[in-house]
C-alpha cells in the first residue's frame, strides 16, 4: 500500500485503492492478474477503452486487474529536453483509473538502469516471474523495454513464449481523429478544449 517514502512519496494514496510500488518487491501476489502497463497520461478515450477491457477480462477468468504505470514520465529520465506537458497531475490520473475498478495500481520508478533492461528481459523477470500474468492488454501504440524495442508484436510473440494472453486495442479515433496523449496536448496547445 502507498507509503510515504522514496521517490514518489509526494503522490498520496487515492482512496480505496491499492497503490504499490516497485515491480520488484510485489511478488506473487495476485490471483490470475490481467495485466496494461503505459503513462496513461489525461485517461483519454484510448485509455478507457484500455482500461474497460482490462477489466473486463480479469472478471471472465476471476482474475485481477492491474495497471502498471511510471514515475516519473520516462522522458524525464531519458529526454529531459523533450519532457511533454503533462494533461494530468499523478494524483488526478491515479483517480482516473481507480474510477474503472481494477484491482491495483503499480507505481514502477522510473530510473535510467530500469531503462536498461530488454523488453524480453522486462516481460520474463517483471511480467511472467514476478507477477505471473494471465493476460496483457496493451494500446496499439505500446513502447516498452530498452531504447523502447518492444511493441504489440513483441508482447504477442513473449505471450506466446511464456503463456499468457495479448490483446491490443486501438487505433480508437473520435469524430474521425486518431486519439493519443500527444493529439490531446496538441489540441489543448491550441485551445481546442
Amino acid at each position: 500500500v502507498a507509503r510515504k517514502q522514496g521517490p514518489a512519496a509526494q503522490i498520496p494514496p487515492v482512496e480505496n485503492m491499492l497503490l504499490l510500488r516497485h515491480l520488484a518487491r510485489i511478488g506473487g501476489r495476485f490471483n490470475a492478474p490481467v495485466l496494461t502497463l503505459g503513462s496513461f497520461d489525461g485517461v483519454h478515450h484510448g485509455h478507457q477503452q484500455i482500461l474497460r477491457r482490462l477489466v473486463e477480462l480479469a472478471r471472465s477468468i476471476d482474475g485481477q486487474a492491474i495497471v502498471l504505470t511510471f514515475y516519473p514520465h520516462p522522458a524525464t529520465v531519458l529526454a529531459p529536453e523533450h519532457v511533454p506537458k503533462l494533461i494530468t497531475d499523478w494524483r488526478a490520473r491515479m483517480e482516473l483509473i481507480a474510477a474503472f475498478d481494477v484491482g491495483a495500481i503499480i507505481m514502477q520508478h522510473f530510473t535510467r538502469s530500469f531503462s536498461q533492461i530488454t523488453a524480453e528481459n522486462f516481460v520474463r523477470r517483471f511480467l511472467v516471474e514476478g507477477l505471473g500474468v494471465r493476460a496483457v492488454v496493451v494500446g496499439h501504440r505500446v513502447s516498452f523495454g530498452h531504447n523502447r524495442a518492444g511493441h504489440a508484436t513483441t508482447l504477442r510473440q513473449l505471450g506466446t513464449k511464456y503463456g499468457f494472453a495479448v490483446e491490443v486495442i486501438g487505433p480508437v479515433e473520435v469524430e474521425g481523429h486518431l486519439v493519443s496523449s500527444s493529439a490531446v496536448r496538441r489540441a489543448i496547445s491550441h485551445g481546442e478544449l
